[in-house]
C-alpha cells in the first residue's frame, strides 16, 4: 500500500500570503471557485461566511498540506444537508461549535471543509466577553481557527456580529491563562512526586513546559497549538530554549530531579515575565486566582 503523505499531489498554494491571492490560485489549482465548490456542498442559504483555517493559513504549511476550509453557517444542525459529487459526510458531531467535516478531492487534492454553527459562535463569544466561561479543547480549536482564519467570503459582513471573535484578545486571555495555570500544577505535584516516583516526577515537570510554551503561544495569537505546535514556537524568540527542557535525562537521584525541576520553574518565570510584558495579560495574570508562586519543596 503507498505511503498517503507521500502519494498526495503538490501544489504552490502554501506560498500564498493572503486571501486575495489564496483566492486566485485556487481557482486556478482547482478550475472552480470557493464559493462555487462550498455552493455544491450545502444549501447557499444556510452559508454565511467562508475561511481558510489550518496551516496554509497559519504559515506553516507546504506542498502537500491539505485545504481547510471553515463554513459558518446561520443554523445549529445540519439536517438535509446532502453533499454531493467528490464530497461525502467525513464526520458529524452534536452540541459543539464544530457540527461536521465534509471530505473533498479535487484535482488529486484534499479539501477539507467544517460546518460552524453561527447561533452557537454567537453564545459562546458572548459569554467569553463576560468572563467565566469554561470551554472544551474542541471549542478552542474552533475559535482559534476562525479567529486566525483568512475571510475568504463574507459579503454582508456575518462575522462582525460575534463580539472578540477576531478583535479582542478574550480567547488569547483565557488561553494563555488557562494553559499557564495547568502548568503550575503540574509542577507542583511534580516536585511532590519527586521522593516517591522518579518518573512521574520527571514526566509532569515536561508536562510542566509544554504548557508554558501553549500560554506564550497563546500571547502571541496561537491559542490552539495543535499538532505543530514546534513549528510556532520557531516563529518567536525567547521560549525556544524550552524545547531541550522536554526531554529530561531519565534519573531516580532525587537532587538531579530537583535540579531539572528548578530549572523548568526558572523557564515558567522567565516566560511568564515576557507574557506579560503585555499590559493586558500582566493584569489578566494577576487577576487569576490559579495563577500563583508556589512554595516548592523537595528533598536535597
Amino acid at each position: 500500500m503507498p505511503n498517503l503523505y507521500a502519494s498526495k499531489r503538490a501544489h504552490a498554494l502554501h506560498r500564498c500570503e493572503n486571501a486575495i491571492a489564496f483566492r486566485q490560485a485556487f481557482e486556478q489549482q482547482i478550475g472552480r471557485s470557493v464559493e462555487d465548490l462550498i455552493d455544491s456542498v450545502l444549501p447557499r442559504e444556510i452559508r454565511r461566511a467562508i475561511l481558510l483555517t489550518g496551516s496554509l493559513a497559519e504559515g506553516i504549511g507546504s506542498a502537500v498540506s491539505d485545504i481547510d476550509l471553515m463554513v459558518v453557517i446561520g443554523r445549529e444542525d445540519i439536517a438535509h444537508i446532502a453533499p454531493s459529487g467528490p464530497a461525502t459526510v467525513k464526520s458529524t458531531a452534536t452540541g459543539g461549535l464544530e457540527l461536521a467535516i465534509i471530505d473533498c478531492v479535487l484535482e488529486g487534492l484534499e479539501v477539507d471543509i467544517a460546518l460552524v454553527s453561527g447561533p452557537r459562535l454567537g453564545r459562546i463569544c458572548a459569554a467569553l466577553g463576560r468572563g467565566g466561561v469554561a470551554l472544551g479543547e474542541e471549542d478552542i480549536r474552533v475559535l482559534a481557527r476562525l479567529k486566525r482564519g483568512w475571510v475568504l467570503d463574507d459579503a454582508s459582513g456575518y462575522l462582525a456580529a460575534f463580539p472578540g471573535l477576531r478583535d479582542r484578545l478574550s480567547l488569547e486571555i483565557y488561553c494563555a491563562t488557562t494553559y499557564y495555570s495547568l502548568a503550575l500544577k503540574r509542577l507542583e505535584d511534580a516536585f511532590a512526586a519527586a521522593r516517591k516516583d522518579p518518573a512521574l516526577s520527571l514526566h509532569l515537570g515536561r508536562l510542566c513546559v509544554e504548557q508554558v510554551i501553549f500560554a506564550w503561544l497563546a500571547s502571541k495569537g496561537t491559542c490552539y497549538p495543535g499538532a505543530k505546535w514546534i513549528a510556532h514556537v520557531r516563529k518567536h524568540e525567547g521560549v525556544d530554549h524550552g524545547l531541550t527542557l522536554l526531554f529530561p535525562t531519565l534519573s531516580d537521584e532525587a537532587i538531579e530531579i530537583g535540579r531539572y525541576l528548578i530549572e523548568v520553574q526558572r523557564f515558567a518565570d522567565e516566560i511568564r515575565s515576557l507574557i506579560e510584558q503585555n499590559r493586558a495579560f500582566r493584569i489578566a495574570f494577576d487577576f487569576c486566582p490559579q495563577i500563583y508562586t508556589p512554595d516548592f519543596d523537595i528533598a536535597s
